[in-house]
């Protein structure tokens, strides 16, 4: 585990930690929101909230009793809890949209983007490019809550299948 700090110390060069240099400055990690640098681009990982997801109908070529030992072994039980996540990815010329959550979907436990979205610093109106990763039946809904009553006027809708 590394952990940058504000305090530059002696002899700590870009050489030695390749990435990190004085000029950046990190921001702070807020809830929802997780955010990291890959060359040139921010990756921002925002969250669009949890549901709890049985193994049992999942996995297959096991048994219950099996996939609940391994989970026990891990801390974890079923049902275990997933996280739904979106992806930004800040080229510094696009913001561009990886999925767009799960909308309504889940109910209270999902459709948590536009607030994951706020709290990592950007508005859905700076949202070049959404990108649709896969068709699932919420996508049509989590990407019309997701629109809101936002003017988009730069967006671009990408979808690969």
């Amino acid at each position: 585990m590394i952990i940058a700090t504000s305090i530059m110390l002696p002899g700590i060069t870009a050489e030695v930690l390749p990435g990190i240099t004085a000029e950046k400055t990190a921001k702070p990690q807020v809830p929802g929101v997780y955010q990291f640098e890959l060359g040139d681009f921010t990756i921002t990982a925002l969250s669009d909230g949890t549901v709890p997801l049985d193994l049992h109908p999942i996995l297959t070529n096991t048994n219950q009793a099996e996939i609940d030992r391994l989970l026990h072994h891990s801390f974890l039980e079923n049902p275990v809890e997933a996280s739904i996540n979106v992806f930004l990815i800040d080229t510094g010329d696009n913001q561009v949209l990886v999925d767009t959550g799960s909308g309504e979907l889940f109910g209270e436990l999902g459709g948590k983007l536009p607030m994951s979205l706020q709290a990592a610093g950007y508005t859905a109106d700076e949202i070049d490019i959404v990108l649709i990763t896969h068709i699932s039946t919420f996508c049509p809904m989590s990407f019309r809550k997701f629109c809101g009553t936002a003017s988009f006027s730069r967006l671009r809708l990408l979808r690969v299948l």
